[in-house]
C-alpha cells in the first residue's frame, strides 16, 4: 500500500531536513588517521605501536582538553592496567606526551568543531628501557676461545622457527633446529632440523662481541616478561670466561626490554647465517655442498619436500642443480594438505612434485628448468589442469608453455584494484569495519565499477544486510557517493549491525543521518544507533540524536 503525504506535512519534513542538513555537531568523533593528520609535529600511522595509544579530546583552536585516557587499538579500545613498574612509567610518558601536543583545529563543513580520537604513537617515543642499577663491568678477554654468544627461540602456536645457536670467541658456529611445534599439523618451523655447525673468522666474532659490550649486555636485566603463553620466547646469553649473562624476553618490549636486545638478536642470525637453516636461502644449498652431503639421502629428500611446502624458488633450484633425484616418488598429500579444498594429487615423483610447485607459485625459473629437462611432458595433463584452475599461473614463461601443451587457460584473472567485486574488502565479508588510505580508494573505486557493470548493491546480503549499507558505513568518501550516485544506504536495524562501529564512523553515521536516512531500527525506535553512539562513543551522532529528535 502507498503511503500518502499531505502538502502541509511534506513542507514540514522537508524543512526539518534542511535544518539538519545546516547543524554542526559541538563535537565530532574522528579516526586515529585523521587526528594524526591534525598533529601540528606528527608522525606517520606506519610508526606507531597498537599498544601506545590514548584517548584524548581538542577543542575548537586545537588544544588537548585535560582528560586524557591510555587506549588500544585492541578489541574495546581499553587497554589492561599496567603490571609492572615498567608498564606504569611507560603508560605515564604516554600521557605526559600526549597532553603536550598540538593539533590544528577539526572542522566540520568548514566550521571548526571540538573532536575527540585515538592517538597512538611509536614505541621508541614512550617506552621506558628498564636496566640494572649496579651492573658488573663487562670483563677483559684474553682467552677468546672461553667467550660465547648464543641465541635461543623457543616453539609458540603455529610455525615459528625453533632452535639454539651459538658462536664462539674464535668463530666456531654450532646450530640446532628443531620441528617442535606448540600445535599438531604439518608445519615446521626450520627447514633443516638437526645439528649444523660451520664457522666465521675469528674478527667477525670478536667483533659480535664488541656489540654485547657496546649494547650494555651485562646492565639488562634477567627477564623481561609479559607473562604471554602463546608466542615464542627469545633468549640471548654471553660466557666470558666465569662470566656468565642470559637474558629472557617474552614480548619484552612492553617490559622495558632495551632496544639493543633485538639489535643483538638480529646481529647473531646474520653473523651465524641461520637463514640457510631456518628458511632456506641462496646459502642453503652452497653450505650442503661444502658439508658434503649425499643430495638423495633421506635428509636432503625432506628438505625438498618442506622446500615445496613453502615454494622455496632458491632451495629447490639449487637441489635440481645439484643432482636431486626427480625420479624419487613421494606422496603428493605433501603439497595438497594446506587447501582446504584441495583434491588428492596420487603419488608423484620429485621432478613432478617441484613442477607443480612452480606453477602453485609462480616461480618462472624453476618451471623453465624442470620443462627443459621434460617435467612438463612427464606430468600428467589432469593435474596440469587441477593445479592451474586452482592456483592460476599468471607469469607468461609458464602460463605460455601449458597452453601450449594443451592445458585450458584459467577463467580467472588475478584481481586488479578497480574491476572485481571480490577485492571490494566490505563486500568480500560483510562488516562495517572503516577503511581508510589506500583501502578506501579501493572501495570506492570498487563500488564505481560495480555501479557501471549493474550491481544490484542493494540487494540483501546472505546475512540480511545490503552492500550499499556495509559499504556507506566503511567509508565516509562511499558514504558520500553512494548518497549521490547509487542505492540509497540504510543505517543498521539492529545492535549487532553497530558491532564493528567504532568512533571514527561519527562523521560518516551522521553524514547519512544528515542526507535524511532514518535512524530507526526493525523496532521502529533509533535505540541500537543511540546504544553504539554511547558506548563508541560517537558524540556528533548521540547529539544529532538529542537535538533533532531522534528517539
Amino acid at each position: 500500500m502507498m503511503r500518502i503525504i499531505s502538502g502541509s506535512v511534506l513542507v514540514l519534513l522537508l524543512l526539518a531536513a534542511s535544518a539538519a542538513q545546516g547543524w554542526t555537531p559541538q563535537r565530532l568523533g574522528i579516526d586515529e588517521g585523521t587526528l594524526t593528520g591534525l598533529m601540528e609535529k606528527g608522525w606517520s600511522l606506519e610508526e606507531t605501536d597498537m599498544a601506545f595509544c590514548v584517548r584524548l579530546e581538542i577543542d575548537r583552536d586545537g588544544k588537548v582538553q585535560p582528560d586524557v585516557r591510555p587506549a588500544t587499538r585492541w578489541m574495546d579500545g581499553v587497554p589492561p592496567p599496567p603490571f609492572t613498574e615498567a608498564m606504569k612509567r611507560d603508560q605515564d610518558r604516554m600521557l605526559a606526551l600526549a597532553r603536550g601536543l598540538r593539533f590544528r583545529p577539526a572542522t566540520w563543513d568548514g566550521v571548526p568543531v571540538a573532536a575527540m580520537g585515538t592517538v597512538c604513537f611509536p614505541k621508541s617515543m614512550v617506552r621506558t628501557e628498564d636496566w640494572l642499577e649496579n651492573p658488573p663491568d663487562f670483563p677483559a678477554i684474553t682467552r677468546w676461545e672461553e667467550v660465547e654468544v648464543g641465541l635461543r627461540r623457543t616453539p609458540c602456536f603455529g610455525s615459528c622457527p625453533v632452535y639454539d645457536v651459538t658462536i664462539t670467541g674464535t668463530g666456531k658456529i654450532q646450530f640446532t633446529g628443531s620441528t617442535l611445534s606448540l600445535m599438531p599439523g604439518p608445519e615446521r618451523g626450520v627447514l633443516m632440523p638437526g645439528e649444523h655447525k660451520d664457522r666465521i673468522e675469528p674478527s667477525a666474532a670478536k667483533a659480535l662481541v664488541d656489540r654485547f659490550r657496546q649494547a650494555r649486555f651485562l646492565s639488562m636485566r634477567d627477564e623481561y616478561d609479559s607473562k604471554v603463553v602463546d608466542g615464542s620466547f627469545t633468549i640471548l646469553w654471553l660466557k666470558i670466561g666465569e662470566t656468565k649473562k642470559r637474558v629472557f624476553s617474552n614480548e619484552g618490549e612492553n617490559m622495558g626490554q632495551p632496544a639493543a636486545f633485538d639489535a643483538l638478536v638480529k646481529a647473531i642470525d646474520s653473523a651465524a647465517g641461520t637463514a640457510r637453516w631456518v628458511k632456506g636461502d641462496v646459502g642453503t644449498v652452497p653450505y650442503m655442498l661444502d658439508q658434503g652431503y649425499d643430495f638423495g639421502s633421506p635428509g636432503v629428500l625432506s628438505v625438498a619436500r618442506e622446500a615445496m611446502r613453502r615454494g622455496n624458488e632458491p632451495v629447490l633450484a639449487g637441489l635440481a642443480d645439484q643432482g636431486l633425484p626427480l625420479d624419487h616418488v613421494m606422496p603428493g598429500s605433501h603439497l595438497s594438505d594446506y587447501d582446504f579444498n584441495a583434491a588428492p594429487l596420487g603419488d608423484l615423483t620429485l621432478g613432478q612434485g617441484m613442477l607443480l610447485t612452480a606453477m602453485r607459485f609462480n616461480l618462472p625459473g624453476l618451471f623453465t628448468r624442470l620443462r627443459e629437462r621434460g617435467w612438463l611432458e612427464r606430468t600428467p595433463a589432469p593435474l596440469l589442469q587441477q593445479i592451474t584452475t586452482r592456483f592460476v599461473p599468471r607469469h607468461p614463461d609458464i602460463l605460455n608453455p601449458l597452453v601450449a601443451a594443451g592445458i585450458k587457460p584459467p577463467t580467472r584473472t588475478q584481481p586488479d584494484k578497480t574491476a572485481p567485486a571480490e577485492r571490494c574488502p566490505v563486500l568480500s565479508r560483510p562488516t562495517a569495519t572503516q577503511v581508510t588510505g589506500e583501502q578506501e580508494m579501493l572501495l570506492l573505486e570498487c563500488t564505481k565499477e560495480l555501479l557501471r557493470r549493474g550491481v544490484k548493491l542493494d540487494r540483501a546480503e546472505a546475512d540480511g544486510y545490503r552492500y550499499v549499507d556495509h559499504a556507506a558505513l566503511a567509508s565516509l568518501m562511499v558514504a558520500r557517493y553512494l548518497l549521490t550516485e547509487g542505492p540509497q544506504p540504510r543505517l543498521p536495524p539492529d545492535e549487532e549491525g553497530y558491532w564493528h562501529v567504532g568512533i571514527g564512523h561519527d562523521a560518516t553515521i551522521l553524514t547519512l543521518l544528515q542526507a535524511g536516512v532514518d535512524p530507526r531500527g526493525r523496532n521502529g525506535t533509533a535505540s541500537a544507533l543511540r546504544k553504539a553512539a554511547l558506548e563508541k562513543p560517537l558524540p556528533a551522532t548521540l547529539e544529532w540524536l538529542d537535538t533533532q529528535g531522534g528517539d
